[in-house]
Formats: C-alpha cells, sequence, structure tokens
C-alpha cells in the first residue's frame, strides 16, 4: 500500500497555516500522515494547528524550541514510515489532485525516485508596493520543496537537511540527487502554488549559507 509522510515546518504562521493544513485535507488522493512541527512561535499557531489535530487523527503535531526548519523538518523525517515524503511550507497551497497525480507518474515508471510539478506564485496581498519582490505570473518549473514527492528510501544516499543552512538548505540538499544524476521528473501540470509576501525566508539574505553551498559545489567540480 501507497502511504505519503507530509512535512511542514512552522514559526509564526498564524495567518497561513490553517489555509496549508485545509489543502493538505482536501486532497482526492487520502492515505496520508501529516506531520507539522512548530518551531518556536511566539503567535496563535500552536492553538491553530492542536484544533486541526484534534479533528483529524492523520494530523500529527509537536513543538520545539527555535532552531531552524532543517532541525524540524530532520526530526519528522526521522519519524514517518510511509514510502513517499512530501513537504508543505506552511505559507504554501496545494492543488487537490497534486498528490494524485504524482503518485500516478510513480506507478508508470517505478524507477523514478523524485517528482516535481509546476508551480505558480501568488501574492499575499494587493500592497505590493511595500513587496521587494512579486509574484511572477507564469508558472515555473516546480524545484521548491513545496513541490516535491520522493520516495524515502533515497534518504540513505541523499541524506537530510544540513542544519547550519537558514537559507537555501532545500537547495542545498537537492544538490545532491543533481550531482549523482538521477531523473527529477517535473508534472507539467500547475499543482503547487507559492505564496509571496513580506516575510518569505526568500525574501532576507543569508550570506554565509550561500557561501557554503557554493563552496559545496566548488569542491564537487574538482572532485570530476
Amino acid at each position: 500500500m501507497i502511504h505519503v509522510d507530509i512535512l511542514t515546518s512552522v514559526r509564526n504562521g498564524e495567518s497561513y497555516i490553517l489555509e496549508a493544513i485545509q489543502s493538505v485535507q482536501k486532497q482526492t488522493f487520502s492515505d496520508w500522515t501529516y506531520f507539522i512541527v512548530d518551531d518556536g512561535s511566539t503567535d496563535n499557531t500552536k492553538s491553530i494547528v492542536e484544533k486541526q489535530a484534534l479533528n483529524d487523527h492523520r494530523i500529527h503535531f509537536s513543538s520545539q524550541a527555535a532552531n531552524g526548519a532543517s532541525s524540524a523538518l530532520n526530526k519528522v523525517m526521522k519519524l514517518g514510515s510511509g514510502k513517499f515524503i512530501s513537504f508543505i511550507d506552511a505559507d504554501d497551497l496545494w492543488h487537490p489532485s497534486k498528490l494524485k497525480k504524482q503518485i500516478e507518474v510513480f506507478e508508470k515508471d517505478a524507477a523514478l525516485n523524485f517528482c516535481f510539478t509546476m508551480v505558480e506564485e501568488f501574492d499575499e496581498s494587493k500592497n505590493l508596493e511595500f513587496h521587494s519582490y512579486r509574484a511572477r505570473k507564469e508558472a515555473l518549473r516546480g524545484y521548491i520543496r513545496s513541490s516535491l514527492l520522493f520516495k524515502r528510501k533515497m534518504i540513505e544516499s541523499v541524506g537530510y537537511f544540513d542544519e547550519e543552512i537558514a537559507m537555501g538548505d532545500f537547495i542545498d540538499w537537492l544538490s545532491e540527487p543533481i550531482h549523482r544524476k538521477e531523473n527529477l521528473f517535473v508534472l507539467e501540470d500547475v499543482l503547487t502554488y507559492r505564496r509571496v509576501h513580506g516575510n518569505n525566508m526568500t525574501a532576507f539574505g543569508d550570506k554565509q549559507g550561500y557561501l557554503k553551498i557554493l563552496k559545496k559545489h566548488l569542491d564537487r567540480k574538482k572532485e570530476l
């Protein structure tokens, strides 16, 4: 039986987390367990998630002191047992058929290990003059955390997120299967929606994190 572990790390996400949870609950593929980790929120996030967990046994909620999304996601990746793993950031959304269509791709190609979807960005509000970055109108090839579904067995070769990288941890993690020349299949359907707002992690710079990623790539090139 195919089972999917869905993982979310959230910190101070009271404005978005309920929508993310509801987009998971609306999935037409329903054989999933949803692990949500609160990473040191100081707002109403915990009570929102706890209420949802009480009403849906598939939602498992835990919390930790603020230690970063990578730490939180690594924690719950080790807890689950589903054949597949998927992520959804606390401020993103899924189309109802997202998981179903990705599972169908895996059923057609047993050798496939990673499947993304096309991504559509949307702005949080109409007050766009305050944004340094605005949602792009065209659909994007979805090499982001929220669009990925992959086989759990790949953790053995790819490993977990680098907890020392605050920004760019997913890019760093994804560089490993790219380096290994894994087939990263992208469904041509827009099934993931990325919210653009002033508090996106990608809106803030982490110079040391990017320098570390760059060094790792340069070291790999030297090995070739």
